[in-house]
């Protein structure tokens, strides 16, 4: 055995030789396997060498890295098994007589039977984080999204998961099955998970086998009410998997209906056993506390339903929710009596979870609004307006649900968000304004200046040029505050709290307050005209193509473009700011008259640089713009100082543009003058201010046969 023939003598080896006559190859021919005559069993023949049965498997034992040269000797990693002898290296082998790679295969990586964790995929023969296309047992697989191999080979989704970015996820739908797209939504082979089949005759339906029991339809294989069959009930601390129960808690289903029983105070621990008053489920086991539990029959999650906060009933005020399972201030997004509800705005729940709002009012911000006069306000925290428009609540109350009760605090006043307890305009009632040298504190108001409110607003009245030694205080023009006193100058300040420099700021020019006009800039503390980079509020601005601060700080242009210090707006066809275009000056379409251009939207006398039509001209030299807007110079004239004057002088300006007409041939003599339309393309050239037609004999000739001059 392991001899070949070769110039007439035997020496080891295998491969092409002769049997009988004819051509072999001992290496691969399974009939003369290792030598001519000798006949593998199994039909393979690998190296010389037959496979052999190895326990319960048929191997090769020259190339199974599980049984390499013999039975259940295993290649140590990074080794694999060639000619029956662990070689250094991974690649192409086998593992208990399957063909695998062992530098990819992450049920086998770099070594047989090792395979990769959770989270891990093999490369180059070495586990490396990650989840995405491996091999399993030699099969192309993507752990990302195979539910049967969810982020490790081997790694099967339960009933009712798939696999997503390499994790099981509550779910039935399109997922992979070792490599194979199904949908265990519908596919009763693998209903609900990888490999689970329905019985015979049992449909698939939303990834559960579904059987008739009584009048539901559900799964006997996860239904732990009926589990392996109709009314077989699973004690607790038990659930249903693959039709038996099993110790555990988790998902499962109750009668059909999905459920879990480790946190369902509903069924806690088992279907049907429901948690006592004031407790939750958690593990399977009903415990005291904040969280998943049942109020009259209802499940409900007391961490953030605002009619059961921390225990059942505990309904909060208006103008808290729950969290954590205590009211905190705030209206929005809650839970009331298990339903999802918007507390700022649903008028069945304003501002607390069965607070509704009267017919004829609306619900904005968590309150009940209605008309009072010139303001909108609620009738049932307004301390101005409590129980009916006017009605105000004396020193020391604040109004609740209408009603004006004992206490200071937050509260409304004409509609707005105050506190009584410290505000020194409203200071314990609404209206209340402490004298100047006063601050607000517990409601009352005490001598000192400094850090207070003033109508919700905080201020410190030391240096608040608004608010300056007591609320509403305002300092003139020219003024700041300083030591609670106006003192004169203009710079650093406050103006109702906010850092201003009445120098430069143009919504505060020289006094808090004073707002320059439009086209204006504020400048030592005084408008003057101009726009461009100035203040508004405190903050840089150019007010020259700002569309929120155009021409004028708080301008704000509809359009949403600012162009020049006015807001742009399409006239005809062209886009212009109506504060400076005579065509256009303060609606579109008027045009200013002769020696008048627009300034802020007026027309105003003079002329010089304006805008006709959106393009920049200048109506005291423009030929084709003279004086005003549209107004063309005869032929034969230009503009001089807003005026057309006789005679070919040359340079001028038509449409903004600089232009001889002496010798342009499109305004030939005159702004627009086109030789070429006019002589239907047979001039040849402008001279003198005309199109000529011909030349003869030196001679411009024109098309009436004037003679021009010679060239």
């Amino acid at each position: 055995m392991g001899q070949i023939c070769s110039n007439g003598s035997c020496i080891t080896g295998m491969g092409d030789t002769y049997c009988d006559g004819e051509s072999i190859n001992t290496k691969t021919n399974a009939e003369n396997c290792g030598q001519c005559g000798r006949a593998c069993p199994s039909g393979t023949c690998i190296n010389g060498t037959c496979d052999t049965q190895c326990g319960s498997i048929t191997t090769n034992l020259t190339i199974d890295s599980a049984n390499c040269g013999e039975c259940g000797k295993k290649c140590d990693v990074g080794y694999y098994c060639s000619v029956g002898s662990c070689i250094l290296g991974s690649g192409s082998t086998y593992c208990d007589g399957k063909s695998i790679d062992t530098s990819s295969d992450s049920a086998n990586c770099g070594q047989c039977g090792n395979k990769c964790d959770v989270g891990y995929i093999c490369s180059a023969g070495s586990c490396t984080k990650g989840s995405g296309s491996t091999y399993c047992d030699g099969k192309s697989i993507n752990t990302s999204n195979d539910s049967a191999n969810c982020g490790q080979c081997g790694n099967k989704c339960d009933v009712g998961y798939i696999c997503s970015a390499g994790s099981c996820t509550k779910g039935s739908g399109d997922t992979y099955c070792d490599g194979k797209s199904i949908n265990t939504s519908s596919n009763s082979s693998n209903c609900g998970q990888c490999g689970f089949a329905c019985p015979e005759g049992v449909s698939c339906r939303s990834g559960a086998c579904l059987t008739q029991c009584g009048d539901i339809s559900t799964s006997l294989m996860d239904d732990s009410n009926n589990c392996g069959e109709c009314g077989n009930k699973c004690d607790v601390s038990y659930i249903c998997r693959g039709g038996s129960c099993t110790e555990g808690s988790g998902s499962t289903y109750c009668d059909g209906k999905s459920i879990n029983t480790s946190i369902d105070s509903n069924n806690c621990g088992k279907c049907g056993y429901k948690c006592s008053f004031g407790k939750k489920c958690s593990s399977g086991t009903c415990i005291n506390g904040a969280g998943y539990t049942v109020c009259d029959g209802k499940s409900i999650n007391t961490s953030n339903d605002s009619a059961n906060c921390g225990q059942c009933g505990n309904k909060c005020d208006v103008g808290k929710i729950c969290s954590g399972g205590s009211c905190v201030i705030g209206v929005g997004s809650t839970y009331c009596d298990g339903k999802a509800i918007n507390t700022s705005t649903n008028k069945a729940n304003c501002g607390q979870c069965g607070f509704a709002c009267p017919s004829g009012m609306s619900c904005e911000s968590g309150r009940c609004l209605t008309q009072c006069n010139d303001i909108i306000t609620s009738l049932f925290d307004d301390s101005s307006n409590c129980g009916e428009c006017g009605n105000k609540c004396g020193s020391g109350e604040i109004c609740m649900y209408g009603a004006c009760t004992i206490g200071i605090g937050s509260t409304y006043c004409d509609g707005k968000s105050i506190n009584i307890s410290n505000d020194s305009a409203n200071c314990g009632q609404c209206g209340n304004r402490c004298d100047f040298g006063e601050t607000c504190s517990s409601g009352a108001c005490s001598t000192g200046t400094g850090n207070t409110y003033c109508d919700g607003k905080y201020i410190n009245t030391i240096m608040d040029s608004s608010n300056c030694g007591k609320c509403g205080n305002k300092c003139g023009i020219g003024h700041i505050c300083s030591d609670s006193s106006c003192a004169v100058g203009i710079g650093t300040t406050y103006c109702d709290g906010k850092y201003i420099n009445t120098s430069s700021d143009t919504a505060n020019c020289g006094q808090c307050g004073n707002k320059c006009g439009v086209m204006q800039i504020c400048s030592s503390g005084a408008c003057t005209t101009g726009v461009g980079a100035t203040y508004c509020d405190g903050k840089s601005i150019d007010t020259y193509s700002d569309a929120a601060n155009c021409g004028q700080c708080g301008l704000v242009c509809s359009t949403g473009t600012c162009l020049r210090g006015g807001c742009q707006t399409k006239c005809a066809d062209s886009n212009t700011s109506l504060m400076d275009d005579s065509a256009n000056c303060g609606q579109c379409g008027n045009k200013c008259s002769v020696g008048n251009i627009c300034k802020d939207g007026t027309c105003i006398t003079g002329i010089g640089a304006t805008y006709c039509y959106g393009k920049a001209i200048n109506t005291s030299v423009d030929s084709a713009n003279c004086g005003r807007c549209g107004s063309k110079c005869d032929k034969g004239y230009i503009c001089v100082s807003g005026s057309c004057v006789k005679g070919i002088v040359g340079d001028t300006y038509c449409d903004g543009e600089s232009v001889n007409i002496f010798t342009n041939d499109a305004n030939c003599g005159q702004c627009g003058y086109n030789c070429n339309k006019v002589t239907e393309g047979r001039f040849i050239f402008c001279g003198k201010g005309k199109c000529c037609a011909r030349v003869s004999s030196g001679q411009c000739i024109t098309s009436t046969g004037e003679v021009v001059g010679g060239y």
